[in-house]
C-alpha cells in the first residue's frame, strides 16, 4: 500500500532510470548512508552515551532483527565482541 498516486510512481520511475546507471548506483549508495545515519542518530537520541562497540550492536540488531532469530543475532553478536576483545 502507498500513498503516492500511480501517476506519480510511474513519473519518479521514468526519471531516475532516464539517469545513467553510474548515477544510478550513487543514488543507492547515499539513500543507503543517509539511512544508516538516521538509523544512528535515533539510537543516540535514546541512549546518549552508548559506546561505539555498543552502537554497532544496536545498528546491527536494528538491520538484522527480522533476518536471524534471537539465538542467531546471540551468536553473531558475540562472535563480534569475541574479535574485538581478542
Amino acid at each position: 500500500m502507498t500513498d503516492t498516486p500511480l501517476h506519480i510512481y510511474q513519473k519518479q520511475f521514468e526519471i531516475i532510470f532516464s539517469k545513467p546507471k553510474k548515477e544510478r548506483y550513487l543514488m543507492g549508495f547515499e539513500m543507503m548512508d543517509t539511512v544508516r545515519t538516521i538509523v544512528v542518530n535515533s539510537i543516540k537520541k535514546q541512549h546518549p552515551s552508548i559506546s561505539d562497540r555498543d552502537l554497532w550492536i544496536a545498528v546491527f540488531k536494528r538491520y538484522y532483527q527480522n533476518d536471524f532469530t534471537h539465538i542467531q543475532l546471540d551468536k553473531i553478536i558475540q562472535a563480534f565482541i569475541a574479535y574485538h576483545n581478542s
